[in-house]
């Protein structure tokens, strides 16, 4: 495979037509191609050093760079085209990467059927091999899609000069825009069964548009918690993380509600210092003001004074931190120990009379008042009412929907 290796120093040497033709005369000798054929190879290899020779740069790479905007495009739409076989020069440069190509001009080409020429221990052949393998897992689309998903791994490798579908990373996945629609989830799919991608496959717009999983650190600055009390907030989302759920919405929306009574502390109480030394007292003057600010960033035009349900999932996920940081702490050599407090600072009965029943009371006449009016318009045959309201309202089957009918 000594020969492959020489080829790909060239695409960054001086131009030299002499030594072009003499490589690919060797390399065309390792393709599996018939007897007849290496001749025409070689033939339409001339033929391809004709237009490099007219063209500008002083390296190979960069006259196939001008190949591709000037030549290669009058060529695809019929014009001067030296011979029948006009494709077969590319044939030999761009698998056995002499050359980089783009990925826009790969868009037309069967990259398949240029890999599969190449000698069997050619790592671009195993690597068709195994996509080929890996794809067969994917049965939830066709054979379409499957076929393209294979290309377009290909043409991934051949752009980035990868040789293996494991040096390829997220941001490669970009290149293939909508031009490459056909596949390219199956492709993200195959990829991760692959351990390419520690992730579950994406699929769209999810792949283009989402940000990067932040890590805890990441997620404490982004929330806005104080400097003095990153550490056990972090901590705490990195061992929530390992231990309870791993889902990062979760992890998320912890974050930031965590920040909210950090925040407090820091501009209401600083003379705590540190999260051992926060007191019950310190989280009931917090409640009214998580109460106010629900009201504040409330979503929607309904604004009232009532108190909103938000507050209430702040604090119980301020119970919940406390709670947890209290149980990790008393564990051997527990890293939780320096920043437990003397005693859980909130319990259930620190949320008791502030209206969070009441709140909770109209949350779930608003849900059941939408379930009566989904019922109304339902088709009026029992079955598929009942197959309806049984996924949206527990069971269906113990519900009098005659009566409910003409509840309110």
């Amino acid at each position: 495979m000594n020969i492959f290796e020489e080829a790909k120093k060239l695409a960054n040497q001086r131009y030299n037509r002499a030594k072009l033709l003499s490589t690919t005369g060797t390399l065309i000798t390792r393709f599996r191609f018939s007897a007849q054929d290496k001749p025409r190879l070689q033939l339409a290899c001339g033929r391809l050093a004709d237009a490099l020779d007219r063209l500008s740069g002083s390296t190979l790479q960069q006259r196939w760079h001008d190949f591709e905007k000037r030549i290669w495009m009058k060529w695809k739409a019929g014009t001067g085209r030296p011979s029948s076989l006009w494709t077969w020069g590319a044939r030999v440069l761009v698998p056995t990467r002499m050359i980089v190509p783009s990925i826009e001009w790969l868009h037309d080409v069967r990259v398949n059927q240029w890999i599969v020429r190449l000698p069997e221990e050619h790592p671009l052949v195993e690597q068709h091999q195994l996509l080929l393998r890996a794809i067969g897992g994917v049965t939830w689309t066709g054979a379409r899609n499957r076929h393209e998903a294979v290309c377009n791994g290909l043409r991934i490798l051949l752009v980035r000069g990868y040789d293996s579908v494991r040096q390829i990373q997220e941001e490669d996945m970009k290149l293939l825009h909508h031009r490459w629609s056909h596949g390219t989830d199956a492709l993200d799919a195959t990829l991760c069964s692959l351990g390419v991608f520690a992730r579950t496959p994406r699929r769209g717009s999810a792949r283009h548009n989402r940000r990067r999983r932040l890590t805890g650190s990441e997620l404490v600055d982004i929330a806005g918690v104080p400097q003095r009390f990153r550490e056990v907030t972090t901590l705490y989302l990195e061992t929530y993380e390992a231990r309870v759920s791993d889902k990062y919405r979760t992890l998320r929306q912890k974050s930031i509600k965590i920040a909210h009574f950090w925040r407090f502390i820091h501009e209401k109480h600083r003379s705590v210092k540190y999260c051992s030394a926060v007191l019950p007292r310190h989280v009931r003057d917090y409640i009214p003001y998580a109460i106010a600010r629900a009201s504040v960033v409330q979503r929607g035009l309904q604004a009232r004074e009532e108190v909103r349900p938000t507050a209430y999932t702040w604090l119980i996920e301020l119970r919940t931190f406390f709670s947890d940081i209290c149980a990790w702490a008393t564990e051997t050599d527990s890293p939780f120990a320096p920043f437990a407090p003397r005693t859980i600072p909130v319990n259930r009965h620190t949320l008791l009379g502030h209206g969070f029943e009441k709140a909770r009371a109209r949350t779930r006449a608003r849900i059941t008042a939408t379930v009566l009016d989904l019922e109304r318009e339902m088709p009026k045959d029992p079955r598929l009412r009942s197959s309806a309201l049984d996924g949206c309202s527990g069971r269906a089957e113990d519900r009098d929907f005659s009566r409910l009918s003409v509840v309110r």
